[in-house]
């Protein structure tokens, strides 16, 4: 007769018993035929951590504690939880955009997506691009990696000898009570303008600063850890940073005060209008102002970067006799290989990339939305030049109705061979994490509801005429009136 293991695979049995039908309230009593099903509800639950089944009473209790801590009770048979492999993440340094999974981007944290190694790893990339970084860490194991606890900084810190006085500067924190350093560099992360911190390991008191380094001698046994600050260049490609500023928001009515996490992504809007010759932006305010004037008037205003277009002016003088001749050029529409979401379409030298959404409603849109999908344009073309490894100058990105489809037309002859488009994944992440995506959304359905279509019809090609009423029909399919937008 085969001998029967007590308990299922992934679980070790283990003598004795957790008082109670189950502990932490996550069952008891529950009628189980065999212990392969009591261990299936268990795994189904990441708290459970072990269970007890009879097999004479067919019940099957499940527990959040791992381990008995009584006598075996009658024919129970106690089942612990192996441990399992899983996949830890930490975010870039700097970034602290709060996630569902942490409410302290420098710590580690589950990420659920990461359900193989190779996935885990892969997690790197689409939190690098939500960051804008490129340091993210994940590690496969089963516990969350230790920092290394003998340097006093944290990661994204440098040591410094000395100390400011009075506890913080700036009023932006003094002896806060941080039980680590890793703590006290996390309320630091969460403020733009701090730029150090001091903390001391017997009385566990953080102090916050608005000042880089030291000006005095030591303080007892307070470490002091000064901000490693990106050197990040005031003007994207393409703009030239001058001393200065424009009065108001934004001139010629084409945006101000607009939400800009980055230069780029600023300097990515004004790119997008053939009008715009300059933008201003604030790295603290993380706002942006859109100008029709290429260069400042008046003194800076506090930290706003004021960037110049770069343009060049060609004349050519040509005498010509003109023949018209008609050329149509076949297109071919693929989809991109091991069940990937984009199709590409290429007309001669030309290509578009596409993907669709599913789940919104871009056919009435109003200023409000329009903003928003501005914003998701120039975040689109930036993820997508880093995929096909070009410059965001590189795309143009429309939107299309239908949910949302996605079409970034590269410029002649720049498409690669074989692009990695990844699963569309980041993109529909981006989206949702603004605050007023829900805006978007069909009616009747929530954010939880949308999705990467993974295979979406191949797009229709047409060519969009300019038309003089300034009533224009959008490429999301609604008619708007140009002259009541009020994009500021």
């Amino acid at each position: 007769m085969e001998e029967v293991k007590p308990c299922a695979p992934g679980y070790e049995m283990e003598a004795g018993d957790l008082p109670g039908w189950g502990t932490g309230g996550i069952g008891g009593r529950i009628s189980a035929d065999t212990s392969l099903v009591c261990a299936g509800l268990c795994s189904a639950k990441t708290n459970c951590l072990s269970f007890e089944w009879s097999p004479t009473q067919k019940k099957c209790n499940l527990n959040t504690e791992a381990h008995p801590t009584g006598r075996p009770y009658r024919d129970f048979d106690f089942c612990s939880r192996l441990p399992q492999t899983v996949c830890w993440a930490l975010m870039p340094t700097g970034c602290n955009r709060k996630l569902s999974e942490t409410d302290s981007p420098q710590s580690w944290f589950l990420d659920a997506q990461g359900t193989t190694e190779a996935a885990c790893a892969a997690r790197a990339g689409p939190f690098n691009n939500w960051c804008g970084r490129s340091d993210f860490e994940s590690a496969w194991q089963v516990e969350a990696p230790v920092f290394d606890e003998t340097k006093p900084c944290a990661p994204g810190y440098d040591l410094e000898a000395g100390d400011l006085p009075g506890w913080g500067t700036g009023g932006i924190g003094g002896r806060i009570a941080s039980d680590t350093s890793l703590v006290c560099a996390d309320l630091c992360n969460q403020k733009a303008n701090c730029l150090s911190f001091e903390w001391s390991p017997t009385q566990k008191k953080c102090n916050l600063n608005t000042e880089a380094h030291p000006t005095g001698r030591p303080y007892v046994d307070f470490q002091f850890c000064s901000r490693q600050i990106e050197e990040v260049k005031p003007c994207a490609p393409g703009y030239d940073v001058e001393a200065g500023d424009l009065p108001g928001w934004g001139t010629g009515g084409i945006g101000g005060r607009i939400a800009a996490d980055t230069s780029l992504v600023c300097a990515d809007l004004c790119s997008a209008k053939n009008n715009c010759l300059s933008f201003e932006w604030s790295p603290t305010q993380n706002k942006c102002n859109l100008n029709t004037e290429a260069h400042p008037t008046g003194r800076p205003y506090r930290d706003f970067q004021f960037c110049s277009r770069k343009v060049t002016t060609t004349t050519t003088t040509t005498t010509t006799t003109t023949t018209t001749t008609t050329t149509t050029v076949a297109c071919v529409t693929t989809r991109m290989p091991n069940g990937s979401p984009f199709t590409v379409t290429k007309c001669g030298n030309k290509a578009d990339i596409s993907m669709t959404m599913k789940g919104f409603d871009i056919t009435k849109m109003d200023a409000r939305k329009l903003q928003l999908m501005e914003v998701f344009k120039s975040q689109v073309r930036r993820q997508l030049a880093q995929r096909v490894g070009l410059l965001p100058s590189q795309l143009t990105v429309t939107f299309k109705a239908g949910s949302i489809i996605v079409i970034a037309a590269v410029a002649e002859g720049a498409m690669p061979a074989n692009p990695d488009l990844g699963d569309g994944q980041d993109l529909l992440q981006t989206l949702t994490s603004n605050p007023e995506a829900a805006i978007l959304v069909e009616d009747g359905k929530t954010l939880a509801d949308c999705f990467v279509d993974p295979e979406p019809a191949f797009p229709v090609q047409d060519v969009a005429a300019a038309v003089g009423d300034p009533h224009l029909t959008t490429v999301y399919g609604a008619k708007v009136d140009l002259k009541t937008i009020d994009l500021h």
